[in-house]
């Protein structure tokens, strides 16, 4: 759970009391609430999978494989188009200074 949204008066005092805490404070709490939204659309994307994959004919406990093997996939498919650019993009720069 993120951590609690502060009032204005809050924010002054801590800033008062060590400058930058507050800043530091809201970083923190930006990046607790990312990551609960994270979490909750990954919740979301599983579920989702999952009734599909049982809707289909498979088990719940066979869904959570499935679907861990496709995240794999899709990563694996992610890191070599990442690759295939930045290979690119160094060839580009090479033919430049050439």
């Amino acid at each position: 759970m993120a951590r609690v949204d502060l009032t204005n008066r809050e924010i002054e005092q801590m800033a008062e009391e060590k400058p930058g805490s507050a800043a530091e404070y809201l970083r923190l709490r930006r990046e607790e609430l990312e990551a609960e939204k994270q979490a909750r659309r990954e919740a979301d994307d599983f579920a989702r999978f999952e009734r599909a994959f049982v809707g289909e004919g498979g088990t719940k406990d066979a869904a959570r494989e499935a679907y861990t093997r496709y995240r794999n996939e899709e990563a694996e498919k992610a890191v070599g188009a990442a690759d295939e650019r930045a290979r690119r993009e160094t060839v580009e720069r090479m033919r430049a200074t050439l």
